[in-house]
């Protein structure tokens, strides 16, 4: 997968936070061929040093709806300067459960969301 990470900077020339560009760009996919099925969800995220460390789980909150996986992604501050950064991350669930999720939400930095459909393999 190629994940072009300009797709979801805004730039400014009032504002040119970095704030703005976290948005992560992910995939998502259902693997039918293992036993049992695996979802993977993988991508990128930028952060603002370059030693920021990554967290990705499942969201304590409960879904509404239950054909969505909420993960939650976090980003643990490192101590260099800011500089900014790409990182990648992977989440992996395999279970009965992964066979009825279409879509998967990812929740980070103040509130903000992003939606994928998820992908069959298979």
């Amino acid at each position: 997968m190629n994940f072009l990470f300009a797709s979801h900077q805004k730039y400014s020339s009032k504002n040119n936070s970095m704030k703005t560009m976290k948005h992560p760009a992910f995939d998502a996919q259902l693997n039918l061929k293992t036993e049992p099925n695996e979802l993977i969800v993988f991508g990128t995220f930028f952060t603002e040093r370059i030693d920021d460390q990554l967290s990705i789980e499942i969201a304590t909150s409960t879904s509404i709806i239950e054909t969505v996986l909420l993960l939650q992604l976090k980003v643990l501050d490192g101590n260099e300067p800011v500089e900014g950064n790409i990182k990648p991350f992977v989440y992996k669930l395999s279970d009965s459960s992964t066979k009825h999720f279409t879509n998967v939400t990812i929740l980070y930095g103040n509130g903000e969301s992003k939606t994928q459909i998820v992908k069959i393999i298979g």
